[in-house]
């Protein structure tokens, strides 16, 4: 979803894994959706054609803004590990 914001800027939302289910209020069926769901603000509005054809790319680049500084750190760990142990297999001919 991309709502655009003053100064040209832009509210985005990027939705995956998006399940419909029915759950009871008051009685009543009411449909219900869930997502697993990034936001951002892009500087510029961009099309639903250009985040469509970049949504893994942005998924990936704005997903860390959505986390803790504990996550962050802990993402950011196990990209240095995965990175060494890649090196480590380099440097011994694997």
């Amino acid at each position: 979803m991309i709502e655009p914001s003053s100064g040209g800027k832009a509210h985005v939302w990027l939705r995956r894994n998006i399940t419909e289910s029915t759950e009871d209020f008051e009685g009543q069926p009411v449909q219900v959706w869930d997502a697993d769901e990034v936001y951002y603000l892009a500087d510029e509005t961009p099309t639903i054609g250009e985040v469509e054809a970049q949504f893994a790319t942005l998924w990936a680049e704005h997903e860390i803004d959505d986390l803790t500084p504990l996550e962050r750190a802990q993402q950011r760990v196990a990209q240095l590990e995965t990175a060494l142990v890649e090196l480590a297999d380099l440097l011994g001919g694997e």
